[in-house]
């Protein structure tokens, strides 16, 4: 059996329960589309349950993804130069409610 499918076994279970580190490792899956549909909405979902419950790589996924994000949204209108100013408002905005 793959080191996937042995994944998709036992993942659900540990995610469900809350363990950080199955619900960081769903959303590497979405994101990569190992064994799932690629899926970048259902990959942020992961990596959000993964960051509440103190996964700090899980939060740099979401950073990742909110960056590409703004990149396509603020590429189209020039405004690229506004992503570092913004990510960091994010973050601070982001880390408060961690706190």
């Amino acid at each position: 059996m793959s080191r996937i499918m042995e994944a998709l076994k036992w993942l659900p279970k540990a995610a469900d329960q809350g363990d950080a580190e199955a619900q960081r490792l769903f959303g590497i899956m979405y994101y990569e589309g190992q064994g799932v549909s690629k899926n970048l909405i259902e990959a942020k979902n992961w990596f959000g349950m993964a960051a509440a419950n103190g996964d700090q790589e899980a939060l740099s996924m979401m950073k990742k993804l909110r960056k590409w994000s703004i990149e396509r949204i603020l590429g189209d209108f020039g405004m690229v130069g506004e992503i570092d100013r913004i990510m960091e408002e994010q973050w601070k905005l982001y880390k408060g409610k961690l706190l």
